[in-house]
């Protein structure tokens, strides 16, 4: 009887950490990104966008297509996995892909739309922008980060780090990382390969860094020959495969960073330290301090990415493909222990 109770709470405290709900979400083929907000889960495809009410996952809008005209998207299959990127900001939806930023309005009616002037990635930020660009200065190649005015005028550079990708030097897919979100009236920058966060005001002036002691892990080789293997692979890359194996270049140690989630008060920084169903992250205040390292179920769709994933009010959304039914489930687990 000892041993049942044992085993009864066992399987309870298991339980605990990560509650999962599974829901089928039909129509979807192969997300790119997925965002949560308070009321809405939206999915983009490709250049189409769907959108859930987030209490009962009832699709109550699709819309978005490839072209250059209003509420169509262009694409370049080397940016954002192939699709546009999407984020929410004083409840407005901004919709970017290579040459414009789409606005609507939280009822998803069509705004306006801002021509990209130059740069590469943008998300919206007090009713301005922060994207980044690449600079060539000789003979290196750089990622900056600025500040861009409501029309995408450059207004000041906040951040820069030697791009992956170097002339003559091959690429790092592992070498230095370039991450940037935004908190409140913070910007939150990630470009080293140590564990080092650098937090800027609104204006663009440094205020801290979140610094963590990490014993980063060695590349092994069978995580090299996974990546060959990923790009060997890859719709997006395999008819270039011969070309990229000969760049690829893979550094020693892995970053101490592979990304990192902003929600609500806490950063979810994620590792390189992962396995098909796990993923270890790091949870620290948004001032920085330590909270304490979890092992979250993230579940990885190759050796560079997970499936598309975020977490909102400590839940991991998730969708994950069943392959053999040729489905698309959301997985959500509710994160109880982080505080």
């Amino acid at each position: 009887m000892i041993k049942i109770f044992t085993l009864l709470l066992l399987l309870f405290f298991a339980g605990f950490n990560f509650a999962e709900n599974v829901v089928r979400i039909p129509a979807i083929g192969r997300p790119d990104t997925l965002t949560v907000t308070q009321k809405h889960l939206y999915v983009t495809e490709g250049a189409t966008v769907y959108v859930y009410l987030l209490k009962n996952l009832e699709l109550i809008k699709k819309f978005g297509k490839e072209g250059e005209g209003p509420q169509e998207f262009s694409l370049n299959p080397y940016y954002y996995r192939g699709g546009v990127l999407l984020n929410v900001e004083n409840s407005n939806i901004y919709i970017c892909c290579i040459n414009k930023i789409s606005v609507f309005s939280s009822d998803l009616s069509f705004k306006k739309e801002v021509r990209v002037k130059s740069g590469l990635e943008f998300i919206p930020y007090k009713e301005k922008f922060l994207g980044y660009e690449l600079i060539n200065e000789g003979k290196v190649t750089y990622r900056v980060l600025n500040i861009y005015d409501s029309n995408l005028n450059k207004l000041k550079e906040v951040f820069r780090n030697e791009h992956s990708v170097q002339q003559g030097k091959g690429a790092m897919p592992l070498g230095s990382n370039f991450f940037f979100r935004t908190n409140g009236n913070k910007i939150f920058v990630c470009g080293s390969t140590e564990f080092i966060i650098d937090v800027y005001d609104n204006n663009g002036k440094k205020l801290y860094s979140i610094k963590h002691n990490y014993e980063k892990l060695k590349v092994q080789e069978d995580f090299k020959k996974n990546v060959y293997n990923f790009y060997k692979t890859s719709r997006l890359y395999k008819q270039n495969y011969e070309w990229i194996k000969q760049q690829l270049r893979f550094p020693d140690y892995f970053p101490a960073i592979r990304d990192f989630i902003i929600d609500e008060d806490m950063l979810y920084v994620r590792t390189w330290n992962y396995s098909e169903k796990e993923v270890e992250v790091i949870i620290c205040s948004i001032n920085g301090n330590f909270l304490k390292k979890l092992f979250l179920p993230i579940i990885s769709n190759d050796s560079l990415n997970p499936y598309p994933y975020t977490i909102k009010n400590r839940k991991i959304y998730q969708m994950i493909e069943n392959e053999e039914k040729e489905e698309w489930k959301l997985h959500i687990h509710d994160i109880y222990d982080t505080k």
